[in-house]
């Protein structure tokens, strides 16, 4: 291993050992991850997810399963109109599918696969993860089915009792077909951890879901601290659609949204991803009687680019996780001379700081990225090598 990845195994190891005197019985886990891959087939995403997630959140190591399905192309985001202030920029199509067959290749990873597939394309897959059949074409027509019926004279001719009326986020340029695709993640995920369950014969207890472009900077909270038979632990603010932990029952409903949207008859599920989610949350709470850990859930998963100005750097460090949208380039820009720690605040840092996250790199990347591999670009560009090359 090198220095980065031996110091993220050290670190993870006293949070692992928090749990060792437990005599409680640990969960087995399901662990879907779903989305577009991006950066996930780097050595820095995989060493990152094994340490800071998988093995410090630990559970039954004989018995939890990662659920996986990685789309190979991505899709441009070019936020208008109401939402024309946040992150825009066009797709990153960096990714191959032998980058992404050798990150499944990973021994650790393949160990604790339960199923996985390879969607080339940036659509969306309903087929099986089999070994000797990874990959699956992309279906680029089947978020279709999952659109909501909007509210116009057009759907009350038709005599429709059930449609939503649309955000105008949602109305936006093709946020609508970004968003159920996203949804679409876990809706494979539900099915390919029913599949699995069925074949082995045992349940799982809990439920994690991770974009695959989502970095674990910093250990999360190990099993046994967590009340993971009564809670569902996510955050409840823009950003937070990208992981959640859930007690499997719940887990259904969360992975439901698809549908959820699809058969929508409030407002709140035709309006962003975040929303559609929070309903999804609202109706598992209901139906199972949970409660929601929410301080939580912004501690480990809260991923906006809230940090700016003077001291941005060393406040963004400290996010357990934030988004690693693309590979090419990524060092130059968090080597900038504007997020060096001596830093001078003049109209090149300041434009930096402005722009540079809207094109799809949050300061909290830059700043744990830089702190991972202690200040030198070389280590960066090492940590961002895809996996195999």
């Amino acid at each position: 291993m090198t220095d980065w990845e031996t110091a993220a195994r050290a670190a993870a190891s006293p949070v692992i050992a928090r749990c060792t005197e437990s005599t409680a019985r640990a969960p087995r886990i399901a662990y879907c991850v779903a989305g577009a891959a991006r950066s996930f087939a780097t050595p820095l995403v995989l060493t990152m997810l094994r340490h800071n997630l998988y093995r410090v959140l630990g559970g039954d190591a004989e018995g939890s399963r990662f659920f996986l399905q990685l789309k190979q192309l991505d899709w441009d985001k070019l936020v208008t109109g109401v939402m024309r202030s946040s992150t825009s920029f066009r797709r990153h199509n960096e990714t191959t599918l032998a980058h992404l067959l050798a990150a499944l290749a990973t021994p650790w990873l393949r160990a604790a696969t339960g199923e996985a597939v390879v969607v080339d394309g940036s659509g969306a897959s309903t087929a099986t993860g089999r070994a000797e059949q990874p990959v699956a074409p992309s279906d680029d027509q089947l978020w279709r089915q999952f659109r909501a019926t909007q509210c116009n004279a057009t759907a009350r001719a038709h005599g429709a009792t059930r449609c939503c009326h649309m955000s105008e986020y949602l109305r936006a340029g093709n946020n609508q077909e970004r968003m159920i695709l996203h949804h679409l993640g876990p809706s494979w995920c539900a099915s390919a951890i029913a599949r699995y369950e069925a074949r082995s014969g045992r349940a799982f207890d809990l439920v994690v879901y991770a974009r695959p472009d989502l970095v674990w900077w910093q250990p999360v909270v190990p099993w046994c601290e967590l009340r993971w038979r009564e809670q569902i632990i996510a955050c409840h603010e823009p950003g937070c659609d990208m992981a959640w932990i859930a007690p499997r029952r719940a887990a259904e409903v969360l992975m439901s949204t698809a549908e959820l949207h699809r058969d929508c008859g409030v407002d709140t599920c035709c309006s962003t991803s975040e929303r559609l989610l929070w309903l999804a949350e609202a109706k598992a709470l209901r139906l199972h009687g949970l409660t929601a850990n929410h301080r939580l859930g912004k501690a480990l998963f809260h991923s906006q680019d809230t940090h700016n100005g003077q001291g941005a750097l060393q406040r963004a460090a400290g996010q357990t996780a934030s988004l690693l949208r693309s590979v090419h380039g990524v060092c130059k820009l968090a080597f900038d001379r504007a997020f060096a720690a001596d830093a001078r605040v003049d109209r090149h840092s300041k434009d930096a700081f402005r722009f540079i996250p809207q094109r799809g790199l949050p300061i909290a990347t830059i700043a744990s990225l830089r702190r991972v591999v202690n200040d030198s670009v070389k280590v960066c560009r090492q940590a961002l090598a895809w996996v195999g090359e």
